[in-house]
């Protein structure tokens, strides 16, 4: 291995370690927890080390979304290549993108960093769930059922991106009690919508 390599991934563990803490932090207090200071303490590095990889506590949440993103991808990755074996299935697709926009607080990350004035410049994450999702439509091949496809995985998205911001106060306001019983109801009852839906 060359020298240049040796020295590039101790670089690039330092950097996973960071986001890995900032990660832990998010998880645990939120988006305010997610400070250079705090997250430096934690490595037993200092703020400047932290500033080194992503120059500012913006850009350190910006790394934590894009991680997410990626991770978000590889679900969206694995329910279309089930789709080929099977059906495609939106319960999967719900349950996965819950996991990324809930648990990992991926959602109040993209509502932080989109309220900063972030903007991504990336584009065609959904494609292969969209080309997946089309194959279940009987009318495939017009413009409208590729559309249709596309506009019920971008509603799937903005509700489960909206779940843990607002979900809890929805059900309130719908007169039900905020339980996990009736989040997953919901989910459930929207998963049947969009599958209902994809088959007209």
């Amino acid at each position: 291995m060359s020298k240049r390599k040796q020295s590039r991934r101790p670089a690039a563990d330092s950097k996973e370690r960071i986001l890995d803490a900032a990660e832990n932090q998010l998880v645990r207090s939120g988006i305010d927890g997610v400070r250079v200071q705090t997250v430096a303490q934690e490595l037993g590095m200092t703020d400047a080390a932290v500033h080194y990889h992503f120059k500012s506590r913006s850009g350190l949440i910006e790394a934590l979304l894009k991680r997410v993103a990626r991770r978000l991808r590889a679900d969206m990755s694995h329910v279309a290549e089930q789709a080929q074996e099977s059906e495609f299935d939106f319960k999967e697709l719900l349950a996965r993108l819950s996991d990324s926009y809930d648990q990992g607080q991926g959602a109040r990350l993209a509502l932080w960093l989109s309220l900063s004035g972030w903007q991504d410049r990336g584009s065609g994450m959904f494609l292969d769930l969209i080309e997946a999702a089309k194959s279940e439509r009987p009318r495939k091949g017009t413009q409208k059922g590729a559309d249709d496809t596309a506009f019920l995985v971008m509603l799937a998205n903005i509700v489960m991106i909206a779940q843990p911001l607002y979900g809890e106060a929805m059900l309130r306001a719908a007169g039900l009690k905020p339980t996990e019983s009736n989040e997953r109801k919901f989910q459930d009852w929207f998963a049947d919508l969009l599958q209902t839906a994809l088959s007209k």
